[in-house]
């Protein structure tokens, strides 16, 4: 379970061109997620969320990913060699849904999203969304559990 809360522009700085006393509003973000495995299989579901604030502009995304985990555990070392696959979609609320696909091997991700317009403003957009790819590392290995057994060739 990951919770999180941040705070943008504390100092408000000015933002105009045009020599005014404009300042940015600070910016509230808060969002969560959790990894929730199915009891005794190779899959989880992982639902998320992340709420903006900022002035009078706020936006919510509500989300959700099915993971299956592609390779199992090492059975003479414990080191869990570990890749996923998830796919799910987001939904930004009153705007657009975002079908996701991410790939975990290790510590390293990838991922594909196409955020789809379904707005008013889907006659201009045509429905058309953009592409977006992502690329995460993960400083602690999240398929480690500190389990990892000494090799022995006596075992």
């Amino acid at each position: 379970l990951n919770l999180g809360f941040s705070v943008y522009h504390l100092s408000r700085p000015k933002y105009s061109f045009l020599g005014t006393d404009q300042r940015l509003y600070m910016r509230y973000v808060l969002s969560g997620n959790a990894v929730m495995p199915i009891a005794n299989s190779r899959y989880a579901w992982m639902p998320g969320i992340m709420a903006y604030y900022q002035g009078k502009a706020k936006e919510l995304l509500l989300g959700s990913l099915f993971r299956v985990k592609l390779q199992q555990d090492s059975k003479y070392t414990g080191y869990k060699n570990g890749a996923a696959l998830s796919f799910g979609a987001w939904f930004r609320l009153g705007d657009a849904i975002t079908p996701t696909l991410l790939f975990e091997f290790h510590q390293f991700a990838i991922g594909v999203s196409y955020d789809v317009n379904v707005s008013g403003l889907k006659p201009a957009t045509n429905t058309r969304g953009g592409l977006e790819i992502s690329l995460r590392f993960t400083n602690k290995n999240p398929f480690m559990d500190g389990k990892i057994k000494p090799i022995s060739r006596f075992n």
